[in-house]
């Protein structure tokens, strides 16, 4: 059983968080696990999403309840949110993939089904050329700038995971060792992010839960190293991103769509967890 548990809004061992909602990064696995000297200690992401394509050797993946062993050829499915240690073959290869979970989401919308089919930590014991070629194309994307790079990466990702949901009906390896308190924050993380932003309190999702407030906030700093309200906080700053991005709505349309009483409490808020106003927020992104 996982007795400590580190959280990273980056990657592991890294302070940075994800670099905004297009943030994808590809990697090989040894340039990844060898700087660790191949032992990932157990820790939780909280915005991202990981993909573990393993070509050659093994991966010894820890959870809350035990450990199984995925060995070559196999891919590890890591939602946000997953406790996960790793110990790896010192001959293993393959390739990572990291998104922002944000980003993905909003890539899966269409078919938001697949999406919620990897709320857990899945091991899949196939992977065939199809899938690795797709792989090598997401990589060839992110480090090009040809036109129309951004729905080209878009375009990719969607088919991969339609692929990878195909694949978890035929080859899912049982890992469903994670403990309650995971269980009971992603059924929290299900519910927040398919509400509207501050349409329920944290009693209302207690209530759901069938648990306590106190319960709540204990399951989320466990699971996500924060408290309930700032994860409510975070869900509603990344919606009101979406607005700054994507319309014209002023910074006072967008904090009322958002159920915020008071525009300038909205503007600190997103301050305080972006560093910037939302108007320097938007001139940057039209810069």
């Amino acid at each position: 059983m996982v007795k400590y548990l580190e959280h990273y809004s980056g990657l592991y061992r890294e302070d940075k968080g994800s670099a905004g909602e297009l943030y994808v990064r590809s990697e090989s696995v040894r340039d990844r696990s060898g700087l660790f000297n191949w032992q990932i200690n157990p820790h939780v992401h909280t915005n991202l999403f990981q993909l573990f394509f393993i070509t050659s050797g093994f991966v010894d993946v820890k959870m809350t309840e035990g450990t199984v062993r995925l060995s070559a050829p196999g891919i590890i499915v890591i939602p946000p949110g997953n406790v996960h240690g790793l110990t790896y073959d010192p001959e293993v290869t393959g390739h990572v993939l990291t998104l922002d979970n944000a980003y993905l989401e909003d890539i899966l919308q269409p078919v938001i089904h697949i999406y919620n089919n990897f709320n857990t930590l899945i091991c899949l014991t196939a992977l065939d050329e199809g899938i690795l070629s797709m792989v090598r194309q997401i990589d060839a994307e992110i480090f090009n700038n040809k036109e129309d790079r951004l729905f080209a990466l878009q375009s990719l990702i969607g088919l991969l995971f339609v692929q990878l949901n195909r694949l978890n009906v035929q080859a899912r390896f049982q890992t469903n060792m994670g403990g309650l308190n995971e269980k009971y924050f992603h059924m929290f993380q299900r519910s927040y992010t398919s509400s509207r932003p501050f349409s329920k309190s944290i009693p209302d999702f207690a209530k759901e839960l069938c648990i306590s407030t106190v319960h709540l906030n204990r399951v989320c700093h466990t699971v996500a190293g924060k408290s309930a309200s700032l994860l409510l906080q975070e869900h509603a700053v990344a919606a009101a991103k979406k607005l700054l991005a994507h319309t014209s709505y002023s910074v006072s349309e967008i904090a009322y769509q958002l159920n915020f009483a008071d525009p300038g409490y909205f503007a600190r808020l997103f301050k305080k967890l972006t560093g910037k106003t939302p108007v320097e927020f938007r001139k940057e992104l039209a810069a």
